[in-house]
C-alpha cells in the first residue's frame, strides 16, 4: 500500500487579526483540501477528518517550507542549473508552460528557455511543413520537447499541438532553466512549471515558489529541495497562489 502526506501552506493574514495565520491544507497536486486558521503561540488544530486517496494510506501532515507562486519570471540574466545531465543514449522529455516577455517574429522566439540554450531552435533547422518555429505574441504556450541523445538522435518540439521536428540529437550536457551553465543566451519569460523526464522517469518536477526568506526560485517536488538563480540579479516572483 502506498503512503501519502498532505502539505500545510502557511500565510500570515493581516485582514483577520495581527496574530492570526491562514492555514491552507493542500493535496499533492496543489489543490485545496481544507482551509482553517490558527493563532500564533497557540496549538495547531489539525483537520478533524483525515484525507483519503484510493490505493494509499494516509501517514500524516507535513508543513511546507515554501509559498507557491503563479510563475517564476526571468528578466534575461538569471538561470537555474537543474543538476540533470543528458547523457548519450537517453531520451529526454521536458514539459513546461511558458509566457514570453518580448515578441519576436523570427525563429529565435523560443530560444533561451530551451533553445539556443537547449535545442538549437535558433539555427532554423526545425520545420513543420515549411513553417518556422516562431511566435509574435506574449501569450501562454504549452511546450513538450523530446530528444533522443546521440549522433543518430532526433528531437521533437510540440508547441500548443503544433509539432516541429529536427532529425539529429540537439540536447547534450547539463539541462537548465532559462539558460544553460556557461551559456550567453538567456530567456526573458515567465515559467509556470517545468518537468524533466529521463527515459520516462520524472527526475525534476519544478514549481515556482518563494523560499522562507522570500527568495523567488523553483522547488523540485522530486528531490524536495530549492533550485535558485545561479546567474545575476534575481528572478521576479509571480502572484502568490491563494489556495
Amino acid at each position: 500500500m502506498k503512503r501519502f502526506l498532505i502539505l500545510l501552506s502557511l500565510l500570515f493574514c493581516n485582514t483577520v487579526c495581527a496574530d492570526t495565520i491562514n492555514l491552507h491544507w493542500l493535496n499533492e497536486d496543489g489543490s485545496i483540501y481544507e482551509n482553517s486558521t490558527c493563532v500564533i503561540d497557540s496549538d495547531l488544530i489539525l483537520p478533524s477528518t483525515p484525507p483519503t486517496k484510493y490505493g494509499y494510506t494516509f501517514t500524516g501532515w507535513k508543513i511546507s517550507n515554501y509559498i507557491p507562486i503563479e510563475y517564476l519570471e526571468g528578466t534575461g540574466t538569471q538561470y537555474i542549473n537543474t543538476g540533470i545531465l543528458a547523457n548519450n543514449g537517453n531520451i529526454v522529455r521536458i514539459v513546461s508552460d511558458i509566457k514570453y516577455n518580448t515578441v519576436n517574429n523570427g525563429s529565435n522566439q523560443f530560444s533561451g528557455v530551451y533553445g539556443g540554450a537547449y535545442f538549437g531552435v535558433s539555427d532554423g533547422n526545425w520545420s513543420n511543413g515549411g513553417q518556422s518555429v516562431g511566435s509574435a505574441d506574449t501569450l501562454l504556450h504549452h511546450f513538450e520537447f523530446v530528444s533522443q541523445i546521440g549522433t543518430n538522435g532526433y528531437a521533437e518540439l510540440n508547441i500548443d499541438g503544433s509539432i516541429y521536428k529536427y532529425y539529429r540529437s540537439v540536447l547534450d550536457g547539463q539541462v537548465g532553466v532559462f539558460s544553460l551553465p556557461g551559456y550567453s543566451y538567456f530567456s526573458s519569460s515567465k515559467i509556470y512549471y517545468f518537468k524533466i523526464y529521463i527515459n520516462n522517469i520524472l527526475v525534476r518536477d519544478f514549481i515556482p515558489v518563494l523560499t522562507p526568506d522570500g527568495t523567488p526560485c523553483m522547488y523540485d517536488k522530486v528531490a524536495e529541495q530549492f533550485f535558485c538563480n545561479q546567474g545575476t540579479g534575481q528572478f521576479v516572483a509571480g502572484p502568490v497562489l491563494q489556495q
